[in-house]
């Protein structure tokens, strides 16, 4: 833990940043060094990373700018300093490790400034990359945001209006009908079937067959009971409007029915 960086709150562990740099087609292969060192300005340690490479040093930014590409989604944010060094830069131990104490150093004192990528270049794309993480970053809290805003009006609605509808309807069971309904109905709104059309993506149909033996509807005590998981081939939407992720689920509930050995309950 003593190679453990700390930026800004946030641990970084290096091998993580060096597994990800070393996968970059031209980066040399258990050649990458992660460090921190201090910043005074902000208290923290900025980090830095140096890759060896053997590409041509006209090649050098490109391979830097796809190493900060790579480096980037592992922290959050983009790495401080990247460095594409020329083979056998980074120190190691006669067993082969990397010594990354000793290449911090190295980098302290200059020693790999002649292999650095071009700093104004480095910092255009390390300012670029910090503006991207903050958009990624602001676009997932507005998502999320989204949908629960969208969660609570679905379920507010159906409570709205199916509250009412229930109070109105005389005898228990059409009751019973007219709020299953409305819960399929704010179920569906939620549920996978209008993102699996949108998306493009089949749905597996899943039955368990056995579950009402081990707990019953109208008990709470359950009971061992031998329960059967089956699966059927997926099914694919045919489209991505309102009407396909009907079909979808029409198509799914077909698929599903044959198992269970129980009538459609939407078709009384």
């Amino acid at each position: 833990m003593k190679d453990l960086i700390i930026r800004a709150g946030q641990h970084v562990h290096p091998h993580e940043l060096e597994a990800a740099a070393g996968a970059v087609p031209g980066v040399r292969r258990g050649c990458v060094a992660a460090f921190g060192v201090p910043d005074e300005r902000t208290h923290t340690e900025r980090v830095v990373l140096v890759a060896e490479t053997r590409a041509p040093e006209a090649e050098r930014p490109a391979l830097a700018r796809r190493i900060l590409d790579a480096v980037t989604p592992v922290m959050g944010e983009p790495p401080d300093d990247v460095v594409v060094a020329a083979p056998h830069a980074v120190p190691r131990t006669p067993s082969g490790k990397i010594r990354r104490s000793a290449c911090r150093d190295l980098y302290l004192r200059g020693g790999l400034a002649q292999r650095a990528t071009p700093r104004r270049t480095l910092r255009a794309w390390l300012a670029a990359g910090v503006v991207v993480a903050g958009v990624r970053r602001l676009a997932a809290a507005c998502a999320t945001l989204a949908f629960a805003a969208w969660f609570w009006l679905v379920v507010g609605l159906a409570f709205l209006l199916g509250w009412p509808a229930v109070r109105v309807t005389p005898g228990a069971a059409r009751r019973r009908a007219v709020l299953r309904g409305v819960a399929r109905a704010a179920l569906f709104l939620l549920g996978g079937f209008v993102a699996a059309a949108r998306a493009g993506v089949a749905v597996v149909p899943v039955t368990f067959v056995g579950t009402r033996t081990a707990l019953r509807g109208d008990q709470w005590f359950p009971r061992r009971a031998h329960v059967v998981v089956c699966a059927f081939p997926p099914v694919a939407p045919g489209g991505a409007a309102w009407a396909d992720a009907l079909h979808l689920r029409d198509g799914v509930r077909a698929a599903m029915l044959p198992s269970l050995g129980e009538p459609d309950l939407a078709a009384e």
